[in-house]
């Protein structure tokens, strides 16, 4: 069970949004469709683990969470600005940072889309982190989220230094 602290919902709605032929309806457009406002499509309810989580922690405990992430994803942010390859896809907000390795000796496209696409399939089969990709504007982005709740500065900082390691040959 996950919560999304939202300004504005239609940022939400626009990211988790899935609507294929077969969950289309007449209606789409006239009324809230809470089908796009998270991942679960037909997942069973799990209100009564989110009530437990905000029991163990307490309101200031999530939000001490919440800012640690964001200062953590701040910290890969900056590893990343820093180094030419690195592209950042996305304004990031709380804790969610898209990006994307172009060096500057590749322009095209559809090279990038699989260098990349490999670059997650690689970082994956480490089994140390677990990251997801998605299409960003026709380019293939990676997603990455550190929210897990023992993250530390120690992680972003070492899957940094994998990702560097993983694409050392490509620079």
């Amino acid at each position: 069970c996950s919560v999304y602290f939202v300004r504005d919902a239609q940022h939400l709605i626009n990211t988790f949004s899935s609507n294929p032929e077969y969950l289309k309806t007449k209606e789409d457009d006239a009324v809230k469709n809470y089908k796009d406002w998270g991942i679960p499509l037909g997942r069973r309810f799990r209100a009564l683990k989110l009530w437990f989580v905000m029991r163990s922690f307490g309101v200031e405990g999530l939000q001490n969470k919440i800012r640690e992430h964001i200062r953590i994803t701040n910290v890969l942010y900056d590893l990343l600005k820093q180094d030419s390859n690195w592209e950042i896809m996305a304004p990031f907000v709380l804790n969610v940072l898209c990006i994307r390795f172009h060096p500057s000796a590749i322009d095209d496209n559809a090279i990038l889309n699989n260098i990349n696409e490999d670059l997650l399939r690689s970082i994956n089969a480490t089994g140390k982190y677990f990251l997801s990709g998605t299409k960003l504007h026709d380019k293939f982005v990676i997603r990455i989220v550190p929210s897990q709740t023992n993250v530390r500065e120690e992680h972003v900082t070492r899957l940094y230094q994998l990702m560097c390691e993983l694409t050392n040959t490509l620079r």
